[in-house]
């Protein structure tokens, strides 16, 4: 559809698993990839702040880490969202930050506070935040969420 896509992932080794073909194997995949790639509009780098500059919208999608002690494991999704809050204070447009995943309630409102706020930074205004539940909490609730 023409959107230039960047890709974020806290380990190289996913980061360089773009080139040559993408890791997923779905029909048309590698030829998508590849024509995104020489389109200049597709790229996959380690550094969140350096993906939210110019994008308008990040999505973050994370799989779900349990500790043993039964918790969940937030810290490298909540690193993302430090370096996506740092983007934000740097742009003049709006951005909107959507969270892809199974976390428990209150998260997104605590991140909204703590990572993505910045001074003169307003959400509603400068930022938007919103969640959009795993594959997990979709099949709980039996009914689709969108």
């Amino acid at each position: 559809m023409g959107h230039k896509v960047i890709g974020v992932d806290v380990r190289p080794a996913k980061v360089e698993m773009l080139d040559p073909a993408p890791p997923i194997i779905e029909a048309r995949m590698s030829e998508l990839v590849a024509e995104a790639k020489r389109a200049s509009r597709l790229h996959a780098t380690t550094d969140a702040t350096e993906a939210s500059v110019e994008p308008d919208v990040s999505f973050v999608a994370w799989a779900r880490r349990v500790w043993k002690n039964g918790k969940l494991d937030l810290s490298h999704i909540e690193s993302v969202a430090r370096g996506i809050g740092g983007a934000i204070r740097q742009k003049k447009s709006a951005h909107v930050f959507v969270l892809r995943s199974t976390v428990l309630p209150g998260t997104t409102g605590r991140w909204r506070c703590r990572f993505l706020k910045r001074k003169r930074k307003k959400c509603g205004r400068d930022f938007t935040v919103c969640y959009r539940p795993g594959v997990h909490a979709r099949r709980q609730a039996r009914s689709p969420i969108f």
